[in-house]
């Protein structure tokens, strides 16, 4: 069995590679980096970003705004972002929450508008984004975390 990536496979890596060289914001980088939060201005700024690339949502069906990705091709990409430093896309976080997942199922069921989903799925998202500090901190003070 070959295990290596594809020539094609490792163009797309080096595409990848010179986008995020090219457009990830150094100070962005450097607080990933340096493992500082990152302001809702930082996450608005880089989700902006993506966006313009039209990576916002990889994962997602094209027919959603997705990229039509195959799994090795999200792979890549998530390496390169971990490579580069680049924090992960604010819709990346969705599958975590509930309510962003639920609003993309509701969406593709009942066929609504895709503003609507992901205007859901990106309130819900920055809501979590700003309360997950309080939660880790409300587990570590319950003592469901362990001083790592």
């Amino acid at each position: 069995m070959d295990l290596s990536y594809s020539p094609e496979e490792l163009v797309f890596r080096d595409q990848v590679r010179s986008w995020l060289e090219a457009n990830l914001p150094r100070d962005i980088r450097d607080k990933v980096v340096g493992y500082h939060g990152l302001s809702k201005e930082d996450i608005v700024r880089w989700h902006r970003i993506l966006a313009a690339q039209g990576w916002s949502v990889p994962h997602w069906p094209v027919e959603w705004g997705g990229t039509g990705w195959n799994i090795t091709q999200r792979y890549l990409y998530d390496e390169q972002f971990g490579l580069a430093g680049a924090p992960l896309g604010v819709l990346v976080m969705m599958a975590a929450l509930p309510v962003g997942a639920n609003a993309l199922i509701f969406a593709q069921r009942y066929d609504t508008l895709l503003a609507e989903t992901t205007a859901a799925i990106v309130l819900s998202t920055f809501a979590f984004a700003l309360t997950a500090p309080l939660w880790l901190a409300l587990l570590a003070r319950l003592g469901h975390l362990a001083p790592g």
